[in-house]
């Protein structure tokens, strides 16, 4: 027959076991869901960027609705660098109003 407290001791660990389990279990699905968000997001260089006549279908298919947003800070990157635009935007950047 085994001892209460040794009962006790085995249960306290399977608990531990299992709540290192549930820890490790969490956070490889964090990191492989960020990893695969990683992958589904590309800029207007990339080749997975939609081309023109898609963005024109998808903006069909909301009835004209997209807009299509001009970053604020553009001008401090090509093909639109402007340096006195950008050293403007610059200088007013932790204005409220330029945000």
């Amino acid at each position: 027959m085994v001892s209460e407290g040794l009962r006790s001791r085995f249960i306290g660990l399977l608990f531990a076991v299992a709540r290192i389990s549930a820890v490790s279990a969490t956070a490889t699905h964090a990191r492989d869901a960020n990893a695969a968000a990683a992958k589904c997001r590309f800029l207007p260089q990339d080749s997975g960027w939609p081309s023109a006549k898609e963005w024109q279908k998808l903006n069909e298919s909301v009835s004209g609705n997209l807009i299509a947003a001009i970053p604020l800070g553009h001008v401090c990157h090509d093909p639109a660098y402007d340096a006195d635009a950008c050293a403007a935007l610059r200088a007013g950047w932790v204005l409220p109003q330029t945000q």
